[in-house]
């Protein structure tokens, strides 16, 4: 996470910025629209919107341990290092914030031959690495 308000008021970098955040950590808006059919939704689109930045702003506020204050922030995903075999589990569970449950998904995920991590998905920042897909 990388607090706005210590960009502002320093030269040097966060120390948090180019941390690996634990995926347990990360959260999403899950209730945002989508305009994306049901019939586009692949592993690919899942991957690639789990590595994309989130701002935290308004009531999504970061409280930042340094300033000691909730400010906005950018918040986004990094692998350490890219696996030789890398195992996904899907999430098909999403946050309801109008009933304050969870509401199981029901959309069909497609599989594709190959999935794609960008290069800036890694700490290294490794050239764009490929995986051949498979599903058990």
């Amino acid at each position: 996470v990388d607090c706005k308000v210590e960009e502002s008021s320093s030269s040097s970098p966060s120390p948090s910025s180019g941390k690996k955040k634990q995926p347990g950590s990360r959260t999403r808006q899950a209730n945002k629209k989508s305009t994306i059919s049901s019939d586009d939704i692949n592993v690919q689109l899942c991957v690639n919107s789990y590595l994309h930045p989130e701002i935290l702003d308004g009531d999504n506020q970061y409280e930042c341990s340094r300033c000691q204050k909730k400010c906005n922030a950018t918040r986004r995903m990094l692998f350490a290092k890219l696996p030789p075999v890398l195992n996904i589990q899907l999430a098909r569970y999403v946050f309801d914030r109008e009933t304050f449950s969870k509401r199981k998904l029901t959309t069909k995920v497609r599989l594709p031959k190959l999935l794609e991590i960008p290069n800036n998905a890694t700490l290294e920042g490794h050239m764009q690495t490929k995986y051949v897909l498979c599903a058990t």
